[in-house]
């Protein structure tokens, strides 16, 4: 019997279940479906990484801008006095 619901695309699960996806196709989509969230996890920490990373070079940028502000200013002064 198992055989003629094979043909028409029919299967047995493991409590006697009838299935339109064989076992083994359901069981690769979970696996499929628990990596591509390992993957997620992955790339979201990532992207947590990346922008932290960003927000940092802008800090040091800006506190490099001030400081090269700075010693324009001082060097400015120091030209014009007399």
């Amino acid at each position: 019997m198992a055989e003629e619901l094979e043909k028409v695309h029919l299967f047995y699960d493991d409590i006697n279940k009838i299935r339109i996806i064989d076992n083994s196709v359901i069981k690769d989509t979970e696996d499929i479906k628990e990596a591509s969230k390992d993957y997620e996890l992955k790339v979201n920490d990532f992207s947590k990484i990346i922008n932290s990373l960003l927000d940092t070079m802008k800090e040091l940028g800006d506190n490099v801008e001030k400081q090269k502000m700075a010693a324009i200013g001082r060097d400015q002064l120091q030209n014009n006095d007399p």
